[in-house]
């Protein structure tokens, strides 16, 4: 479990995600309105033990028609956590599962 913040603030409705380093199957959860987060693998709960390299993604797209199609204006992102936390190579987050520590938090930053 964890907890995401963004300026201090809790997100509410990222998703965050654990890709172990030396492979494996990826832990996933979605923040809640405290910024709130519990993972889970292959409908599994937790995640596999060692280090992660930990995304946290929040956006919405815009533009997109009804039927799923870009319109006319064409399509546009609208990242509500900084793009750069949505890579493993950019977001600059990791975490070790495992061990005593049960829960980890993420103070990401606009700037």
């Amino acid at each position: 479990t964890g907890t995401v913040t963004l300026d201090g603030t809790p997100v509410e409705g990222a998703a965050v995600i654990f890709s172990p380093v030396g492979g494996g199957p990826a832990a996933s959860g979605t923040t809640d309105a405290r910024g709130k987060f519990h993972l889970t693998t292959v409908n599994q709960p937790g995640a596999v033990p060692g280090e992660h390299h930990v995304t946290v993604t929040k956006q919405t797209m815009h533009g997109i028609t009804a039927d799923g199609m870009p319109g006319p204006g064409g399509v546009r992102i609208e990242w509500h956590v900084p793009e750069r936390y949505s890579r493993a190579k950019t977001s600059g987050l990791t975490a070790t599962v495992g061990g005593n520590k049960r829960e980890v938090s993420f103070a990401l930053t606009s700037k």
